[in-house]
Formats: C-alpha cells, structure tokens, sequence
C-alpha cells in the first residue's frame, strides 16, 4: 500500500459550544427520528455531563456519572476525527465528557434541567413508576431490569396498608378475646410446643421411636414402591453394592449405611432398608429446584419422576404436595417449595437416618448427611436441636465442626418427653434481618 502524507488539525471547542459526543444503544434506537432533539448538561462542580436524545415516542440518556469504585480521571483523551481523502487532511476534536455515552431508554418529555430528574406526574405518583416500569420491560438492559425489581420489593404502597389505628383495633380485639376465654400465656405457649413445623411426632413420648414413629414418617403408600430388596441384596454381596455405587440411584449416605442391613432381625432390617430407600428418595427431591413445571396428568408425574430420578411413579404426586405449594397454571401445574418446606424436608431426612442409627448419629453419619445437603455446621445443629436431638460437638471448628446428635438417649428420672427436649419458644419479635 502506498504511503501518504497527511495534514492533521486539532480543534479545540471554543466558548458557548458543544464537542460533537460519541455514544451507543445497548437496547437499540427504536425509529431514529432526524428532528429528534439532542441536549447536552454539563455540571462542572462534580465534573459530570449528560446527554439527552429527544424522540417522539422514547427519550434516551447517558451520563458520565461514574461509580465510587473508578477513578475520576481518565488515562487518555477521547477524540472524533473527520478525514477529507481529497485535501488529505484529518480534522480532530475532543469528544464532549471524554466518555463515550451509554443511552439508556426513559419516558418521554421529562425535565432532565435544574430539577434533579424529578418529573411531575401530578397526584398520581404511581402512574409514573408504572409507565417506567413498562418502558425498562421493554427496551431497559438486563441489568436496568434487574435494579428496577430490586426498587419495587422495597416499595410501600399506602393503599396496601392498613391504618395504625385499624392494627391497634385487630390487636385489642384477640386481647379482648382471649382475656374472655381466659386463655393465659402459658396455654398459649404450650398449644404453639404442640404445634410446630415438624415431622409427625408425639410430644409425649419418652423413646425416639414413640416420637417419631415410622408407619407416620413413611406410610404404606411410599413402601409399597420403594426398592428395599435392592439394599438388602446390596448388604451381602459386594459386586450388587458396586453396581449401586456405579449407577449414582442411591445418595452416599444410603450407600455407606448399608452396613446397618447386616444384623438384626427380618423385621428390622426391613424397616433400616425402608428408610434408607426413603432417604434416597428425599435426596433426589432436594436436589431439586425450588420451582419446577409439570403437567397436571399422570403422564406430567411421571415424566417428572423420571427427570429428577425419583422412585416410584405412583407417589411422586404424594410426596411433592408435601414438600411443594402446586399452583395450576393454564394446563401445567407449577410447584414452588417455600423455605419453610425445604427445611421440613431436610428434617425428614434427619429423622430416617436417626431410624436407621437407632437414634443416635455419629459424626461420620452426620458429616455425610450435612454435605449432601450443602448445610454449613451451624444450620444442621439449628435443624437437629429442632427436632428435639441432644447435639455435641466432638471436633473442629469453624465450617469443619463435627457433632454427634441423640434423640432421647439420656436417661433420667422420670423420663423426659420428646416435649422436655425441645428448644424453648421465644414470643419477642426478632430484630433486623438476621434475628437477635
């Protein structure tokens, strides 16, 4: 290629105008309008600029306004230049802001002068948020729209709030009643021992198999479909319990407990098999996520039984109503598990494996179990203490804490109920996010 000389001129925007400006669209620019209105601000105190695009439809806005994290000066100078081929001679300027501008969509006509970006609305302070929510659903980047659905959870509707008057009154009126039923604190706090998010138990019982019995953890239904035989064959012959290593249908914990099906009799190796197949099941429904779709039918059921592994066909139904909230929507049903059913499904876990153990769980066991469920130290003694369990820890520190949880091991006299064990109930309202 052969070689040119060119002339080069650098142009200094003189007082009273505007360096041309450099900008893109990450959402695009919806119908370029050439009589489109095109305004520059520039705020010298806080070394700030901002460019307008006018449009009949959507306006769009760049800033030079830059986070606390960026330095606020520039390593290099920004420049737009022009080349005249036929005089060879390129024409260069310093762009406007030393920036190149990202316009982001906004509503329309909106005073972007002296009035810090507030647009009048009149009354209806709302209508404006709604319109701007409808204009970042449509043309707003991913992340505008991810901060605009951060803004709307901490909004506070007036017209969704009842007055402080009307929350006294409902207050006074169950104080009232209650004082007329002559209801007390302690019957109270006693009806609320009774009723927790457990497992089914029995707050009476003195023994963890009385406290959380078996038939009611693991009704004939699910046994009925579970595969024991399998386990139980495993428990004497190596090359069957190398094949269920291989084949990933059963958790790690259930693997390594298979030496509980060596001993005993018939009947109670039956049940240590029932409930280590019934830990693999719940495993599986852990590993899911907290919102999954399916058809409503029996062909959904099972097409979701097998995406998620689960056994037996005919229950899965049963076990999601358990550990799900189903929502039908427009011919599929979606199914959401709360935080409230996900903890009750780790504490099903945690009560077959006490089963299995015959109540008393070894660090080991526990190890296993608490990283299967990606649970740190802490929350698995929170689960375990809930349940009723004596937890001690053994060794570690830190996230390698290693515990050992009894149920209703100690003896004493008389002997304590499942109802003695549990944590006590605190009636004051936690404070801040994390609780007191």
């Amino acid at each position: 290629m052969k070689k040119r000389k060119i002339q080069v001129e650098c142009l200094e925007s003189s007082a009273g105008d505007v360096a041309p400006g450099v900008s893109y669209y990450p959402t695009g620019l919806e119908g370029l309008d050439p009589e489109g209105k095109v305004t520059a601000y520039s705020n010298e105190k806080i070394d700030q600029q901002m460019v307008v695009r006018q449009q009949e439809r959507v306006d769009y806005v760049g800033t030079t306004m830059r986070p606390p994290s960026e330095p606020a000066f520039m390593p290099c100078k920004l420049a737009l230049g022009v080349f005249n081929k036929k005089k060879a001679k390129m024409t260069v300027m310093p762009v406007f802001g030393n920036q190149v501008f990202r316009m982001e969509p906004r509503l329309h006509a909106m005073d972007y002068g002296k009035s810090d970006l507030v647009t009048d609305f009149g009354q209806d302070r709302g209508a404006g948020w709604r319109s701007q929510k409808r204009l970042m659903a449509q043309f707003g980047a991913a992340k505008v729209k991810k901060l605009m659905k951060d803004m709307e959870s901490h909004r506070v509707v007036a017209s969704e709030l009842q007055t402080a008057k009307a929350l006294d009154k409902l207050a006074g009126d169950v104080r009232g009643k209650a004082e007329q039923e002559g209801v007390t604190r302690d019957q109270v706090m006693a009806a609320a021992n009774k009723n927790r998010n457990l497992p089914p138990h029995h707050p009476e019982a003195t023994t963890g198999k009385e406290a959380y019995p078996f038939d009611e953890m693991c009704p004939p239904v699910y046994r009925s479909v579970l595969p024991t035989e399998k386990l139980i064959a495993a428990a004497s012959d190596s090359a069957i319990e190398m094949a269920l290593r291989k084949s990933k249908g059963f958790s790690m914990f259930v693997i390594n407990r298979l030496s509980t099906l060596k001993s005993g009799t018939a009947k109670e190796i039956k049940t240590k098999a029932l409930c280590l197949s019934f830990i693999a099941n719940l495993m599986f429904l852990h590993r899911m996520p907290d919102s999954v779709y399916a058809a409503g039918d029996e062909a959904g059921m099972k097409a979701l039984a097998s995406k998620y592994n689960l056994m037996g066909d005919g229950v899965v139904d049963l076990l999601m109503g358990k550990f799900y909230n189903k929502i039908p929507k427009a011919g599929q049903c979606k199914f959401e598990r709360s935080d409230a059913k996900k903890r009750l499904l780790r504490q099903y876990v945690f009560v077959m494996a006490l089963h299995v153990d015959d109540f008393f769980l070894e660090p080991d066991a526990l190890d296993m179990l608490r990283l299967e469920m990606n649970l740190q130290p802490v929350s698995m003694q929170k689960l375990l203490n809930l349940l009723g369990c004596t937890v001690t820890q053994v060794r570690g520190d830190g996230a390698h804490k290693s515990f050992t949880a009894g149920l209703l091991k100690v003896e004493s006299d008389p002997p304590k109920t499942l109802l003695d064990c549990f944590p006590e109930l605190d009636p004051r309202p936690k404070k801040g996010r994390g609780g007191r």
